[in-house]
């Protein structure tokens, strides 16, 4: 169900960020999967997730950038799990509230009805800074994270 979510209502503004798409994706579907099997599923789920992410991160490709040849690159299992993680990481140091806040407004206009929109990881990232109210400071992990810088 997130899949559809996602891809019916957020275009992407570019081919390098379809990380986000993944994300968002993945993300949605595990609180789904947090609600209906609980919290220690859903964790030991990330757990698994970020062995096998970690175990093959040396040849994943950062998530944003120039260093892709074609975009069957971006459709990697590891890249999508990846791309997860990183989302669950910021919901982590933004608050779920935040986030939720955040990607509602993605997904809903101010009257609260569906809209379309062309998601960038630039957009993404700028409405994450507005919301945080606390000293992460999300340039570094930006650039650590998603640039692989």
């Amino acid at each position: 169900r997130g899949k559809e979510l996602v891809w019916s209502y957020l275009a992407l503004k570019s081919w390098s960020d379809v990380w986000l798409r993944h994300g968002l994706v993945h993300y949605i579907n595990g609180l789904f999967l947090q609600h209906i099997f609980g919290n220690s599923h859903y964790r030991f789920g990330l757990m698994k997730q970020s062995e096998k992410v970690t175990k093959h991160d040396q040849e994943i490709m950062a998530m944003t950038g120039q260093a892709f040849v074609s975009p069957v690159q971006l459709c990697d299992k590891y890249f999508a799990k990846k791309a997860h993680l990183i989302i669950y990481m910021i919901e982590r140091r933004l608050g779920p509230e935040a986030l939720q806040k955040i990607l509602q407004s993605f997904f809903q206009d101010k009257e609260g009805k569906k809209k379309t929109h062309r998601l960038s990881t630039h957009s993404f990232m700028k409405k994450i800074k507005k919301q945080n109210m606390s000293t992460c400071d999300f340039r570094a992990f930006e650039k650590s994270r998603i640039e692989g810088r």
